[in-house]
């Protein structure tokens, strides 16, 4: 039978852990032709799923209560397996899911599992051996198709039932391979090894031939996509230096470059300029490879003067402070004062939020609040305000010693798995240092807050172009997010620029009617 017509079992798990000796399948995909579906499993009482888990995947609380059972997953399984005469299992990367997937049926059959396993991502490896990445991902972007950034079965089983019809296409036309049996031939000859030339889409004159000025990248996907925004004081210099450099390239940028069939450039008059426009791209594009300044869900935070956040967003005033990037920015002094005190609900709010799901001790905990609550000088019933204040003058400290972090220079961030230990134990000295870290960091947001505030209430020229007008309502109408990110990077850069005595910055401060 030809591999055009050959009927399939496309499978796909999302699981808990590497192995089955550490996880568990968590949502298994099936699919036979153009039908897929999937199916989250229950887990058993009192389970402890890691957090970079259910953010890598989007699974919510109520998808995980809503499973079904390994019992009925496993009649789902069998059912489609039973439809096939041959039944073959095509999966991405096959030793990965047939590592559980066969485990499961001898479980619950008490036979070895019947499938004849093909694994798309060794077929791609034989016919593109230089291709910077072979992930799911960049596959469906090099044959013209795109997935989300979310690690679910469904779309994995459907990708890949997408990137075999493109894969058998290619079999037939490059390596003349049409049967099952030619295949599995094919296969069985040890891979070429990987060149040391990688492949890229774009073309290389064409990259060659952008400006040598500043300005704003747009990496474009096969269907013109926008898939990563960046900015450059030279255009042609960054761009040209993704496909050069290889050396600090991980997974994640590797996935992207395989998928980059062009570039699409804005040349600006000045780097600052061109990082402000980065970030109105950014929030109007909404690139999947970018990780800072995405809009998303993001919402601004503003506080009284309790440190509780304002529940509609209100306009900062004399009562409040603010902007913050975030609702939850203070929170933490609110959970550190409460869990001092002996609150339990801040102390589980403060752990989870601050340190993650790990393994702490009781000693652990009552050691790690004594330790920060000394190094901060403070009693244990000091309240949320008290907390603050060391948190500036611990920030206004450390600013003496080393500079703030840049936040315009992350601009080559991409997005990639969090590698957090979930299952480390914690003792009471690392919880302190975390803690104390946490503190630190509140008191970096507050002043940066304070900054912010300074800026949008001024006006901003830079050379003789306006770069920010004084917003005047600010009493009335709140920041939204656009806005703050905007003038967060403006401050970044206004910083940068005041080290250059040569160049001209106006800055009028509207409150003060003054300028620098």
């Amino acid at each position: 039978m030809l591999l055009r017509d050959l009927p399939i079992l496309v499978l796909d798990v999302q699981t808990t852990g590497a192995t089955p000796a550490l996880g568990r399948v968590l949502e298994l995909g099936l699919g036979i032709g153009d039908e897929a579906s999937s199916f989250i499993l229950q887990g058993v009482e009192d389970e402890r799923i890691a957090r970079r888990i259910l953010a890598l995947t989007g699974i919510a609380p109520e998808e995980l209560a809503a499973g079904i059972s390994e019992v009925e997953a496993f009649a789902k399984l069998r059912l489609a397996t039973e439809s096939l005469a041959t039944p073959v299992a095509v999966a991405h990367v096959s030793t990965f899911e047939s590592r559980f997937l066969d485990v499961f049926w001898e479980k619950h059959a008490g036979a070895p599992a019947p499938w004849l396993w093909l694994c798309t991502h060794q077929i791609a490896r034989r016919l593109h051996p230089n291709m910077p990445s072979r992930s799911l991902r960049a596959l469906a972007g090099f044959y013209g198709f795109r997935i989300g950034m979310e690690r679910r079965a469904l779309h994995h089983v459907e990708a890949t039932t997408r990137l075999w019809l493109a894969l058998v296409e290619d079999l037939e036309q490059t390596a003349g391979i049409a049967t099952l049996d030619a295949l599995r031939a094919w296969l069985a000859i040890k891979a070429p090894p990987r060149g040391r030339q990688r492949i890229f889409m774009m073309d290389r004159a064409a990259r060659l031939a952008l400006p040598a000025a500043p300005g704003v990248y747009r990496f474009l996907a096969r269907d013109g996509a926008v898939l990563y925004v960046g900015k450059a004081t030279s255009l042609r210099d960054r761009v040209n230096s993704y496909f050069r450099n290889r050396k600090g390239h991980g997974a994640a940028k590797n996935e992207l470059l395989a998928q980059v069939k062009d570039v699409d450039v804005t040349p600006c008059a000045t780097p600052l300029e061109a990082a402000l426009l980065e970030c109105d791209e950014i929030k109007r594009l909404d690139p999947p490879y970018n990780v800072l300044l995405r809009a998303g869900a993001r919402r601004v935070g503003y506080f009284d003067r309790d440190l509780v956040p304002t529940l509609d967003d209100a306009p900062f005033g004399a009562a409040h402070f603010g902007p913050f990037p975030s609702p939850y920015a203070l929170l933490p002094l609110t959970w550190l004062a409460g869990a001092c005190a002996g609150a339990a609900t801040e102390l589980s709010s403060l752990l989870r939020n601050t340190v993650g799901p790990v393994r702490i001790l009781p000693a652990a905990v009552v050691g790690g609040l004594s330790d920060t609550a000394v190094r901060f000088d403070l009693p244990h019933d000091a309240s949320p305000r008290d907390w603050l204040a060391r948190a500036i003058v611990a920030a206004r400290k450390e600013a003496v010693h080393a500079a703030e972090v840049d936040l315009a220079t992350q601009e080559d961030e991409i997005l990639a798995p969090d590698a957090r230990d979930d299952d480390r134990e914690l003792s009471a000295e690392e919880l302190a240092e975390s803690l104390g870290e946490m503190v630190v960091g509140v008191g970096r947001a507050y002043l940066r807050s304070r900054r912010v505030k300074r800026l949008l209430q001024s006006t901003i020229t830079f050379d003789g172009r306006l770069l920010h007008e004084a917003r005047h309502d600010l009493a009335s109408r709140p920041v939204d997010i656009a806005a703050y990110d905007r003038v967060r990077v403006l401050a970044t850069e206004l910083d940068r620029l005041g080290r250059r005595p040569e160049l001209v910055i106006s800055w009028i401060d509207v409150a003060a009617r003054t300028s620098c």
